[in-house]
């Protein structure tokens, strides 16, 4: 069915779907994923935490391959066409500090 609405109307329906629920949709079928897909990559917006060794291990969430930053950026190098789908990129790099009591 998709396929047989006009691109137009395609892109004006999912501008009124939110990014998570974007998400949620893609992963019904491959083919809905494909679809869904550049939609997706329009608007990268990437919080990254530094934090200090001493500060990771007291949380236990280290910078590391399951960062949401690093996992996006592998992506994006394995597959670099999914660049030319960014419209928008932000990204904001924040430090955790230790606070000694």
């Amino acid at each position: 069915m998709m396929e047989v609405l006009p691109n137009e109307l395609i892109d004006d329906i999912f501008s009124f779907i939110n990014i998570d629920d974007l998400v949620r949709l893609s992963l019904v079928c491959k083919s809905i994923h494909w679809i869904i897909e550049p939609y997706l990559y329009r608007a990268i917006h990437v919080r990254i935490v530094l934090t200090t060794e001493e500060t990771q291990k007291k949380t236990g969430q280290p910078l590391d391959s399951k960062c949401t930053a690093y996992l996006l950026l592998r992506t994006l190098r394995s597959r670099p066409e999914l660049w030319g789908f960014v419209k928008e990129l932000s990204a904001v790099w924040d430090s955790v500090r230790n606070h000694h009591s």
